[in-house]
């Protein structure tokens, strides 16, 4: 019994090794070149959006907001009205950035969208971005 007590003592210990030095190596990773360039790229295309989305005025028309998507080099998709009349246009792009969290992957979503009024004019819109593998 004594010789399975420190069997299991050791691997134990090998284990917690194994578990700081991954943490260790999943945060050091995120302060490397490269990965401050992939958040930087994908800091500057969600400002660009931003920026782009801001000439859209509230009262603007679908065409204008299809001509905006194209712009920007989205492709839109559009809702059907919701039976309060509202509907929804977004633009969804993919980009490879370095997560601020452990346990997530490197795959981050861009979104922009755009909420229509009962009568198809611009109510309101928004551009968000985030990491869509994280557990």
């Amino acid at each position: 019994m004594t010789r399975f007590k420190g069997l299991a003592r050791i691997c134990g210990v090998i284990a917690s090794l194994f578990i700081v030095l991954g943490l260790v190596g999943c945060m050091t990773r995120r302060e490397t070149p490269r990965c401050k360039k992939q958040n930087a790229d994908v800091d500057a295309r969600v400002q660009v959006l931003e920026q782009a989305v801001a000439k859209v005025p509230v009262g603007a028309t679908k065409e204008e907001v299809v001509r905006f998507f194209a712009a920007v080099h989205m492709a839109p998709y559009f809702t059907q009205p919701w039976k309060d009349g509202t509907s929804y246009g977004t633009g969804t792009e993919y980009a490879i950035g370095c997560p601020p969290y452990i346990f997530c992957g490197d795959t981050t979503i861009i979104q922009v969208r755009v909420k229509f009024d009962v009568n198809q004019r611009v109510a309101s819109h928004d551009v968000s971005a985030g990491y869509i593998d994280c557990l």
